[in-house]
């Protein structure tokens, strides 16, 4: 049975030649990465601003932050209820925003 398979991988890759003209490119792209440190690491998932986090697309400050958000409004209660309502009404609205969109 594995034999088979195997077979017909390699009868499908032989027709569909999988790579054939891809042009990579030639020079270094000038993306370098740099270790960082446990504390850097740390420092890194708490956003200075939210908005500076929105802006660059930094999703993980982002969740980090709505976690923090939201166990902070759970902590004072009934005050903290209309917050966590808004926020739900929020990502509800944002859901079928990109519903429509992905329609």
């Amino acid at each position: 049975m594995d034999h088979d398979r195997a077979r017909d991988r390699l009868v499908a890759v032989n027709l569909i030649k999988p790579g054939v003209g891809l042009a990579l490119p030639t020079e270094a792209s000038g993306i370098s990465a740099n270790a960082q440190s446990w504390r850097e690491v740390l420092l890194h998932l708490v956003p200075e601003s939210v908005f500076k986090a929105m802006v660059e697309g930094d999703v993980l400050q982002l969740v980090v932050f709505s976690v923090d958000l939201r166990h902070r409004a759970r902590m004072i209660g009934e005050k903290g209820k209309p917050v966590l309502h808004f926020c739900e009404g929020l990502a509800e609205t944002m859901f079928k925003f990109t519903n429509i969109i992905m329609h």
